[in-house]
Parts: structure tokens; C-alpha cells; sequence
């Protein structure tokens, strides 16, 4: 087992300065630490925490992890004492979002958060497979659960929307198809985190796609700009599918200290396989 990397150390550093005072504390009123066994104090059960579910390690890594800092603990006890801490995450949460101070929400709209991850079975050497969750943003409750084979891939055509869900996503599920039949067929909404590579087109003329570079480049650093969009498919595509949305791209650009961090992140990968970014991709790795 080697020890957990420098940059997880620094990441779990910066993720505790994060939090609230009082959340150890709180850890204690929420029943997540009531005793030191094996994992001896609060902020050791808050690693474990974060290496599960930031760096996303399974729970035998989290288990190593642990062993090397302290005494030998097995991925079952690991897991036993991560279930204790559901309601400790969600007064946490609840707390440094301010959810209570959130101005009443119209009844009509549901917000929901969708997301999947992959599961593999002891002593597997592969995926077996994934889960596909969707959670309410108001309240933290899960609202569908799915478990299929590692073929279903993220989509949101995975779930049940109706009229009034309003569907936060990552990039992940940014396609036209799954966006086009929530909204078109099902009529929710959906909001996410844009893949450049998949055009936007001008409202004004619609067979022109948008130039992202030129029209993000006088955009300055540490401001947000909502560009109104046509979501389509091209002209030119062989399966002929007419539906088009009207919408909005809201772009956050980044200030010098952020995206110089974003570099740095983005160019790991390319520079392990000995690729070089387009100008074009590092350029707008300075917006969200």
C-alpha cells in the first residue's frame, strides 16, 4: 500500500480550512464520532470522508490509507462508520449553504442534482457497475436510485423528469438528445455545465454556430456574461431532427490566480500522454 500523494495531503488541508469551526463539534451531535476505536479522532473520520468521496477511492484505499496512519482497519469497518455520518454531512451542507436562508422556491419547481458513479464487487479487477443517482437540492433526499451494467452510460434520459424538475448536471450529460427529450417531451428544464466541443447557435441566425473564442475573448477576468443560445443539431446531420431550444450560456471567467490553477490541473493528463493542448482548448480552460 503506498501512502496517500502530496497533492491529496495539500487537497484535504485546503478542504478543512474550509469548514465551520464548529464542525467537529457537530460531527459529535450528529452521532458520526461517538467513540475513537480504530479511527481515533474526528478529523481522521473526516478523512476518510473526503478520500471516499473527493479523490474517490474505494473503501479498501481508504481502509490502506488509514492503516498506515494509525492501526489496521478493515474496508467493512471503514464502511460501517462512513453510514454513521449521513446526517452529520447533511447538517453540514445545510449549514455552509445556508439553505434556511434561501428565499421560498415557487411550488411548481423541483430542483434536482443527477450524477453516477461506477461500483465493483470484491476482488474485482474491472467495473461491474454503475449508479445512477438523482438527489433533491432543497432538501438532500434522494428522489431515484438505478443500478445497470457499465454499458447505460450518464444520461439524462436515465430519468424520470416531468414538467416543473429543473435538472442540474455536469458536463457529463450535456448531449443534445438527452437535453432535446427532457425538455422537448418531457417538459423540464435542465441546467449544465457546457462542453465546448458541442456548438451553440446564434438566435439571430440559426445556421451560424458560435465562435466561443471570439465571443468570449473581451470578457474580463473575475466577471460573468450570459450569451443567449439556439440549442440545435446541424443542418448537415443525416437523421433529420428539428426540435431547437432557446437558452442561455452564462460564462464565468476566471481571475489570473484561478485559472493558473486550472492550467496546471488540465495539463496533468496531456503531459503524462505527450500531447499538447490546442491554443484554442487552453484558452477557454479560463472560463466556466
Amino acid at each position: 500500500m503506498q501512502p496517500p500523494s502530496p497533492q491529496v495531503d495539500a487537497e484535504f488541508a485546503q478542504f478543512l480550512q474550509a469548514l465551520p469551526a464548529e464542525w467537529e463539534a457537530m460531527m459529535r451531535e450528529q452521532g458520526a464520532f461517538t467513540y475513537a476505536g480504530k479511527i481515533p479522532t474526528p478529523t481522521e473520520l473526516l478523512r476518510a470522508i473526503f478520500l471516499y468521496c473527493g479523490p474517490d477511492q474505494s473503501l479498501r484505499e481508504v481502509a490502506g490509507t488509514l492503516t498506515l496512519r494509525a492501526e489496521r482497519i478493515t474496508d467493512q469497518a471503514v464502511w460501517k462508520r462512513l453510514q454513521r455520518c449521513t446526517p452529520f454531512l447533511t447538517a453540514l451542507v445545510k449549514q455552509m449553504l445556508l439553505l434556511e436562508e434561501l428565499p421560498a422556491l415557487p411550488e411548481h419547481l423541483r430542483f434536482l442534482a443527477c450524477d453516477g458513479t461506477t461500483l465493483e464487487c470484491p476482488g474485482a479487477t474491472g467495473t461491474d457497475y454503475r449508479l445512477h443517482l438523482v438527489i433533491h437540492l432543497r432538501n438532500l433526499s434522494f428522489q431515484e436510485g438505478q443500478i445497470s451494467d457499465t454499458k447505460k452510460g450518464e444520461s439524462l434520459k436515465n430519468y424520470r423528469l416531468q414538467a416543473g424538475d429543473v435538472m442540474v448536471a455536469d458536463r457529463g450529460y450535456c448531449s443534445y438528445s438527452g437535453i432535446l427529450d427532457s425538455v422537448c417531451d418531457r417538459g423540464a428544464e435542465v441546467i449544465v455545465r457546457w462542453n465546448h466541443q458541442l456548438p451553440l447557435y446564434e438566435p439571430q441566425e440559426k445556421s451560424r454556430a458560435i465562435d466561443f473564442c471570439a465571443a468570449l475573448k473581451s470578457q474580463q477576468p473575475g466577471t460573468i456574461e450570459s450569451l443567449p443560445v439556439v440549442l440545435k443539431y446541424a443542418e448537415t446531420r443525416k437523421k433529420k431532427d428539428k426540435r431547437e431550444l432557446y437558452g442561455y450560456l452564462h460564462v464565468y471567467r476566471m481571475t489570473a490566480k484561478e485559472a493558473k490553477e486550472a492550467h496546471k490541473r488540465v495539463s496533468r493528463t496531456p503531459q503524462k500522454k505527450q500531447r499538447k493542448l490546442s491554443e484554442k482548448t487552453l484558452f477557454l480552460r479560463q472560463f466556466v
